[in-house]
């Protein structure tokens, strides 16, 4: 059961192929502490004010003139809605319509949101190093912190950084992360984001590597581990395939008994070594005797003649 209240507008959006070796770029990007906007420092003409950029890293729309966002979302449904057959009912026709009835309340008592300024300093803002697309999609602590050891501050680190792709971690937000990680508390909790690990070995000096040895050392061992992982699960799971392949055999090449009466009728044999009780039980004294007799004629050899 679906209710009106849960229908909310969407966007689709294409996402990052996340694959090993692969070149990333990222964009230093900043965020005041209580907005949920976050800011590319790589853009021209970089400021804190709302624009285009901040649209596509921050995921959400201020709505200024929300009046005109609810008149072209109701443009939108009303388009989509002529499209369909309507003397039919179905599914997308009862949404639809739904949807546009709630759409036009929220016209009827839409109001103005005046948006208050928020005064920052240098310490309530929160840097972090983003994917050029917007996504939630993020530089991992490890290599943030090695950066922060060469560069010091952050107005010298660089403003784009490509590297090869070296692991992606996917996790859902949790309160515990959210503290931990505080430049993540615009995203909403149990959202999914992630951490890519790049090789930075072009742009770290030599000191900065040997200073991070052990914890580089450490996820090295990591990643392989899990790639070990992965290939024992594959194998198990294509040993545990071959059953089926040998079912849909099967189901292909069906067994058919042979239907021959002369077969069936044909009296089984058994052997007196399969007996279990001994052969004296069921022979008499009489009969071993003439046994023995017998045995001793067909041992002497017959006489010849000669004519």
């Amino acid at each position: 059961m679906i209710y009106n209240d849960t229908l909310k507008p969407c966007k689709l959006t294409n996402t990052a192929e996340l694959t090993e070796n692969k070149e990333l770029e990222m964009h230093l990007a900043v965020r005041e502490a209580k907005s949920a906007v976050v800011h590319d420092m790589s853009s021209k003409g970089y400021s804190l004010l709302y624009n285009s950029n901040s649209i596509q890293f921050s995921r959400i729309t201020v709505a200024s003139d929300h009046i005109s966002i609810l008149k072209e979302e109701l443009n939108q449904l009303e388009s989509a809605l002529t499209g369909l057959n309507l003397e039919e009912e179905s599914d997308p026709v009862t949404f639809i319509s739904a949807a546009i009835k709630m759409q036009e309340k929220k016209l009827s008592i839409c109001k103005e949101v005046k948006q208050l300024p928020i005064l920052t300093t240098e310490e309530t803002k929160e840097y972090m190093y983003q994917i050029k697309t917007g996504e939630n999609i993020y530089l991992h602590p490890v290599n943030f912190k090695c950066l922060q050891d060469q560069f010091k501050e952050i107005k010298e680190m660089p403003k784009i950084l490509r590297g090869r792709l070296l692991e992606a971690e996917t996790q859902h937000l949790t309160a515990g992360l959210k503290k931990k990680y505080s430049y993540l508390n615009h995203l909403p909790l149990n959202s999914t984001f992630t951490f890519v690990e790049l090789d930075l070995k072009d742009i770290l000096k030599p000191d900065i590597l040997m200073a991070n040895l052990k914890i580089l050392e450490e996820r090295k061992e990591h990643r392989e581990k899990e790639k070990e992982k992965e290939k024992e699960e594959k194998k198990e799971k294509e040993i545990s395939s071959e059953p089926d392949k040998k079912r849909d055999y099967l189901d292909e090449y069906p067994y058919v008994p042979i239907q021959n009466e002369e077969i069936k009728s044909e009296p089984k044999l058994s052997l007196i070594k399969d007996v279990k009780e001994p052969v004296n039980s069921f022979l008499s004294d009489i009969d071993l005797i003439s046994l023995q007799q017998a045995s001793k004629k067909r041992k002497k050899k017959p006489k010849f003649t000669k004519k």
